[in-house]
């Protein structure tokens, strides 16, 4: 907001001169706080750029720690966007130089209608009062004179638990949280939903909490952590405090099927609109950092991009024209037609897009701008492309695909099957009982006469001699590993994997019905099927948890908490070749496959593995790695997506392809395919004795930009 004194100048100059009012601001010397950007010849960490918009700031931190230093937006998602832009920028500058102009494509959802605006500007300045009246109290109550977003966030949370300080209980161990503690280390704010499972980092997944309430809790549901009545803790008593909380969402967090509740909502696509928009915005605040004239950075709106792109045929230099002939050709059935329609098979269609946003510059809008003003015709106009159609289409096709390597001990299973541990009542016999069980029995009179029991007579087999008439089976509650798997990958033989009861049921009953089609037919329908809860919500199911076959899984420690992986994931693939016994003849290549708990941090191997003593390492190769290649005398790049550890083989794809071989040569055109590959659904394994053998395959590493490197000494 502006003071009357401002205001009053500015309608003078708006009147006096027939402007607009960032004109005026303009001529009055004025600039927009967010416009005031420092100068750098390098983007640096975007904190440093972005003042205000990040949380957690400790200034007294090293610059060698920028995002201690500096905080991190709250925003997973734009975090890691705007530090991707920071390194692929960077790399063009080192190699080109610093830009003169910077266009950045707005998200349709910035352009909001009037009353829109007037919507959120009504919720900004209710949120500004709250902030108001909430430093006043911190201030006022706690001595800190400057309450940051954090220290808000804090107190909001407080509030939430009770009418007054005495009814403000910890959510999991039910302990006062008193005022004197709350802004202490003792007191944190928790995800309820693991942040790292759901990436949701709003308001209505938070709580405060003891920080041994929250240690103890990991990275866990609450059911997940607390159903089985842990020393200190009292599931139905948490329950009973959560359902004390206003916001409906937050209390369904607290139930036991909330993170699969979650997963079938579709949350993610709102929320990503909702980032795009957030980043659009700071990725352009944060460019003009770099930019050497002052003005210019600007944005693009999409509804122009798109304009140009159909005007100029852009979609045509990537995209096949699926007419009667491909569809003959391609066996295409009625319904795969649509998904052609646009090509989203190919990584370029990126690139084509920011293409058309770098040429719509300033003075490109004036040209339609001008075209359209001297002919009054329903069709909008466009000038022609200002490049040469045929030097884009090289462009294209020469580009080289860059993906962010992920080589860390972290990284990506091979299989992407990061195992969750839930928690099932099983009956069993009491024969079968373990003197371990006694803890994991589910009621609670049963483990108390247990208990009592073996207290007195000091032998857990005459405990059980004793009560196998009066409980010959008893309920256990046990630990059971699980996986997301794909509905149409199922088998008839796994169906009884499946740990969710209902929708076991619903899938075998639905097969049941469908017996006129194959079983792999009918699941794929089922998939299709949309179904309706008792709020009338519309839904589908896509992935069900399943019972991982082996119950004993790699354990993986990330400090506070650990992770489970399958044993049949892997960290890594090691190529060694194996030269031949015999004068003269070929080598052979083998891999040995290296799951994360044969590695330390830094990835390095524990104990040494060799295929054979004389066998020599040519490479270690990761998912998402590249590999160069020679096939009919051409040389061809590939991207490693998975392993087969059975087979010794190598799951490789087209550098281009967002998905399989075959979507990307169904949409693709010719021009823009390579002849090496084949109509592949799905994986594409190749022997790694034939690939780094016959076809000389070697690692490459290509750089932000697209630029590769070789290694010759491999």
């Amino acid at each position: 907001s502006l003071c009357k004194e401002v205001t009053e100048q500015l309608v003078y100059k708006m009147q006096e001169n027939f402007v607009q009012e960032y004109v005026a601001i303009q001529m009055l010397g004025y600039k927009y706080a967010e416009s005031i950007v420092e100068k750098f010849d390098l983007l640096p960490y975007y904190g440093k750029v972005l003042v205000g918009s990040t949380m957690g700031a400790k200034s007294n931190e090293d610059e060698s720690k920028p995002e201690l230093k500096y905080g991190k937006i709250a925003n997973p998602t734009v975090h890691i966007a705007l530090n991707q832009v920071r390194v692929v920028v960077n790399a063009i500058i080192k190699a080109y130089g610093k830009p003169t102009q910077i266009a950045v494509e707005l998200s349709r959802d910035l352009k909001s209608s009037r009353e829109d605006k007037k919507q959120i500007e009504k919720k900004q300045n209710e949120n500004r009062k709250r902030n108001e009246i909430i430093n006043k109290n911190i201030a006022q109550g706690f001595n800190i004179e400057y309450p940051n977003r954090n220290d808000r966030l804090k107190f909001r949370l407080w509030e939430e638990l009770g009418s007054d300080s005495f009814s403000r209980k910890c959510i999991y161990c039910g302990k006062v949280i008193g005022a004197s503690e709350l802004f202490t280390k003792q007191i944190e704010i928790e995800h309820i939903l693991p942040f790292s499972r759901t990436l949701l980092d709003s308001e209505s997944n938070k709580t405060i909490a003891h920080s041994s309430c929250n240690a103890f809790k990991g990275e866990k549901t609450p059911y997940e952590a607390f159903c089985a009545n842990p020393k200190g803790y009292n599931w139905n008593e948490i329950c009973a405090r959560a359902s004390c909380l206003k916001n409906p969402i937050k209390k369904s967090y607290f139930s036991e099927n909330a993170i699969e509740k979650f997963e079938k909502e579709n949350k993610f696509i709102q929320s990503q609109l909702t980032d795009n928009a957030y980043l659009s915005k700071m990725a352009l605040k944060y460019l003009k950092s770099i930019c050497s004239t002052e003005n210019g950075v600007w944005a693009v709106k999409g509804g122009m991009t798109k304009l140009l792109r159909d005007e100029w045929g852009i979609d045509s230099i990537l995209k096949r024209k699926i007419s009667d002939k491909e569809i003959a050709h391609f066996g295409l059935k009625d319904e795969e037609i649509g998904k052609y329609k646009k090509n989203r098979y190919d990584h370029r269609h990126h690139a084509l897009d920011a293409c058309v946003i770098a040429l719509t510059d300033r003075s490109l809008v004036q040209q339609i701008s001008t075209l359209n003003a001297r002919h009054q015709r329903y069709k909008i106009e466009v000038p022609p492309m200002p490049i040469l159609r045929a030097e884009l289409v090289e462009k294209v096709h020469n580009i080289v695909v860059s993906f962010k390597p992920d080589h860390g001990v972290q990284g990506k299973l091979s299989k992407e099957t990061n195992l969750g541990k839930i928690l099932r009542a099983v009956k069993i016999d009491i024969n079968d009982l373990k003197e371990e069980d006694i803890p994991l029995l589910k009621n609670e009179k049963v483990r108390g006469e247990f208990e009592k029991l073996l207290d007195e007579l000091k032998s857990f087999k005459k405990v059980k001699k004793q009560l196998c008439e009066i409980y010959p089976t008893v309920l256990v509650t046990q630990e059971i590993y699980v996986t997301r798997t794909a509905i149409t990958s199922l088998s008839e033989k796994n169906l009884d994997d499946i740990v969710d009861e209902k929708i076991k049921e619903k899938i075998k009953d639905f097969v049941d019905a469908n017996k006129n089609l194959k079983f792999e037919e009918a699941l794929q329908k089922f998939t299709e099927t949309q179904w309706t809860d008792k709020s009338g919500r519309k839904y589908y199911i896509k992935k069900v948890r399943c019972k991982n076959r082996d119950q004993k899984p790699i354990k993986i420690s990330h400090g506070n908490f650990i992770s489970y992986n399958a044993v049949d994931d892997y960290f890594a693939a090691e190529v060694y070749e194996i030269p031949s016994e015999k004068k003269g003849g070929k080598s052979t290549y083998e891999t040995i496959f290296i799951r994360r708990n044969e590695v330390d941090a830094k990835g390095n191997l524990l104990v040494e593995k060799k295929p054979h003593p004389a066998a020599k390492k040519i490479c270690r190769v990761y998912k998402g790695d590249y590999l160069e290649f020679v096939n009919d005398g051409k040389i061809f790049k590939c991207v490693v997506k998975g392993y087969n550890t059975t087979l010794n083989c190598f799951d490789i794809r087209p550098i281009y392809a967002t998905d399989d071989c075959k979507n990307w040569l169904i949409s693709t055109a010719d021009n823009m395919t390579e002849p090496f590959w084949k109509q592949q659904k799905g994986q594409n394994f190749i022997s790694v004795n034939v690939l780094f053998g016959e076809m000389q395959a070697r690692a490459i590493t290509v750089n932000p930009i697209g630029r590769v490197f070789r290694n010759l000494n491999k």
